[in-house]
């Protein structure tokens, strides 16, 4: 089921993930608690549409996510920044 855009960047915005504008894209990076670049990142488009399931896919991918379920609930405000990052550790991203 697809997701609107705005409502996905707020919720990356909320729960850790920092802005880089692009021409096309706007570019979506995970920081950690002392402000380093974990390596982790995604980008969504800047057309305005509504992301679809193939997008949602590969940013499930990208943010280390283990389901869609996750990455929707993520989206969704059913996460908060410290469970992603409690995540994230438990799979050694961090």
């Amino acid at each position: 089921m697809p997701r609107p855009r705005l409502k996905t960047e707020r919720a990356f915005g909320t729960k850790g993930l920092n802005k880089e504008e692009g021409r096309d894209h706007t570019k979506w990076k995970v920081f950690d608690e002392r402000d380093r670049y974990t390596g982790i990142k995604t980008k969504t488009s800047r057309s305005g549409k509504d992301i679809d399931d193939t997008v949602l896919s590969l940013i499930r991918k990208q943010l280390k996510f283990d389901t869609k379920e996750e990455l929707l609930d993520f989206i969704d405000c059913d996460w908060k920044r410290d469970d992603y990052f409690d995540m994230l550790r438990r799979k050694k991203e961090l």
